[in-house]
């Protein structure tokens, strides 16, 4: 389902994050937006599409 799919998103991005060395704040200052925002992606609260989440994914594996 959406939610499982969006839960698993999540560890996704969390587990790139965290390979980058960023803390959530970090990382939100280099994607321009809140810290909230990236911790309810982490999370699999954010009400967006799984795409979006795979989106973001790229974005934070590309930044340097």
């Amino acid at each position: 389902d959406i939610e499982s799919a969006r839960l698993l998103a999540g560890e996704r991005l969390r587990q790139a994050r965290r390979a980058k060395g960023y803390t959530q704040r970090t990382l939100a200052k280099h994607l321009r937006c809140s810290p909230l925002e990236i911790n309810d992606y982490e999370f699999g609260r954010a009400e967006e599409d799984v795409a979006v989440y795979e989106a973001l994914i790229q974005r934070v594996l590309a930044v340097a």
